[in-house]
């Protein structure tokens, strides 16, 4: 892969992590705004409805499509572990909005970061796969 493919698969990694990131935090405020009481299933009906949520399921598709695109560029042990990246994302703003985050949940945190870069390390640089080739 030259360079230039090099980086855009880069970006369509971030792309694919900020998304999965907007998508958790739009469904929750929009979960958040129906409460806690009543039966599970109306509570789904309900989030199934709810603008927030139905936003934050289309940032999910657009994750997964950006994810496909990812696997298709890029090799799984590289990829996947970046992946991780969202639940660190949505800790931290999580933690801006005001949710109280625990130091042991950060020292998990920080336990996630530490191994996505350890597994990224060896020299290797961005580990992209060549496209199969055509038979």
């Amino acid at each position: 892969m030259s360079r230039h493919e090099d980086r855009l698969t880069s970006v369509f990694i971030l792309a694919s992590i900020a998304t999965g990131t907007a998508g958790q935090l739009l469904i929750k405020a929009g979960v958040d705004t129906l409460g806690h009481g009543g039966a599970a299933l109306g509570l789904v009906g309900a989030a199934l409805l709810h603008p927030l949520v139905l936003v934050g399921f289309v940032s999910y598709a657009l994750s997964s499509g950006l994810w496909l695109i990812v696997l298709s560029r890029a090799r799984l042990s590289y990829a996947y572990p970046l992946g991780a990246l969202t639940y660190v994302l949505v800790v931290a703003i999580s933690a801006v909005l005001g949710e109280h985050v625990s130091t042991t949940r950060w020292l998990g945190v920080a336990g996630i970061v530490l191994g996505v870069v350890l597994v990224n390390l060896g020299g290797e640089g961005f580990d992209f796969q060549e496209p199969p080739s055509d038979r």
